[in-house]
């Protein structure tokens, strides 16, 4: 077992992904950790993540070599000019 830092914007799903090679074990996750499954996480918080499954390693090396981290709680605000709403929406080519 291993502890990571929670990083903004991550998720359970995020970690349990990233880490385990699986989104499935975010409730081991939450459980090993003592939350909630849908709980938000906190920003520097400690987890304890499990080991992972030999056949799912590839997986976590690929976002772990790639330094992908997901964060699929994080907000993306788009600003559109009012003269692109029209191309938004789809009504002109």
């Amino acid at each position: 077992m291993q502890t990571i830092t929670v990083n903004e914007g991550q998720t359970l799903k995020d970690i349990a992904t990233a880490r385990l090679g699986d989104a499935s074990r975010m409730v081991e996750l939450a459980l090993l950790n003592g939350i909630n499954p849908t709980d938000d996480l906190v920003i520097d918080s400690k987890l304890v993540i499990p080991d992972v499954a030999i056949e799912k390693m590839a997986m976590v090396e690929e976002f772990t070599k790639n330094k992908n981290i997901p964060a699929s709680a994080l907000e993306t605000t788009i600003e559109l000019d009012p003269l692109d709403w029209d191309v938004f929406y789809g009504l002109h080519d």
